[in-house]
């Protein structure tokens, strides 16, 4: 797994993954903005497990993987290549910068609509 962190300050943001760290001027997007976190299935990766991409070659053909993805042929690919480790978000934490609480935890509950969570939760502190 690679870890990524983001902070967003105002308009100011910082991505910190593999040892980098990248500078991101966030536009005003009102309190209504979240991140979300995209995760594709099979059939939209940029590589296949047959070997076609969308970088080089560009010669996937996702109609071909949605119609095969439940044949036991591509199902035991799958397995054989882990398939179901990529792209995959794990251990999500949204904290806040001010005093390091955590606001929400999992994938579900940070990347939920923003009615579903408010400042006012925190549940560290049962509140």
């Amino acid at each position: 797994p690679v870890q990524v962190n983001v902070e967003v300050r105002g308009s100011a943001g910082q991505v910190q993954m593999d040892g980098g760290q990248h500078a991101v001027v966030m536009p005003d997007l009102g309190s209504g903005a979240r991140i979300r976190f995209e995760q594709p299935g099979p059939a939209e990766r940029e590589y296949q497990i047959d070997g076609s991409d969308t970088t080089s070659r560009n010669d996937r053909d996702v109609s071909q993987f949605n119609s095969v993805q439940a044949a036991a042929w591509y199902r035991l690919m799958a397995w054989l290549l882990d398939e179901d480790s990529y792209s995959r978000w794990q251990d999500i934490r949204l904290r806040d910068l001010n005093d390091g609480h955590l606001i929400a935890q999992g994938r579900e509950a940070v990347d939920g609509p923003p009615a579903t969570r408010s400042a006012g939760d925190h549940p560290d502190r049962g509140g």
